[in-house]
């Protein structure tokens, strides 16, 4: 699916590899931001956290750092855990989807 929607915008320049990349960039923004706005997440910490990464290799959604990113939930009556599990999933599939793509 990127691949069909790259090859839309593509003219036929030398810079493919330029042009992929940049709009591989706005992909990954704008999924992450889709993802921060509707889980209420701290935006730069949250850029920070995938940067990271996807820089070294591996997602963990365990440890302060990932809680850090978390909006305010209340610890009582388990919906912090709902909360962190389902941001959990949806940064697993973003890095899933963009790790190794570049």
């Amino acid at each position: 699916m990127l691949f069909k929607l790259l090859s839309e915008r593509l003219n036929n320049s030398d810079t493919v590899a330029e042009e992929w990349k940049e709009y591989i960039k706005e992909c990954r923004t704008e999924d992450l931001n889709q993802i921060i706005k509707e889980e209420r997440l701290k935006l730069e910490e949250t850029e920070h956290y995938m940067d990271v990464a996807l820089k070294d290799g591996y997602f963990k959604s365990t440890g302060s750092e990932f809680d850090h990113i978390l909006p305010p939930v209340s610890r009582f009556g388990g919906k912090r855990k709902v909360v962190k599990d389902r941001v959990a999933k949806k940064l697993n599939e973003y890095y899933d989807k963009y790790f190794d793509i570049l």
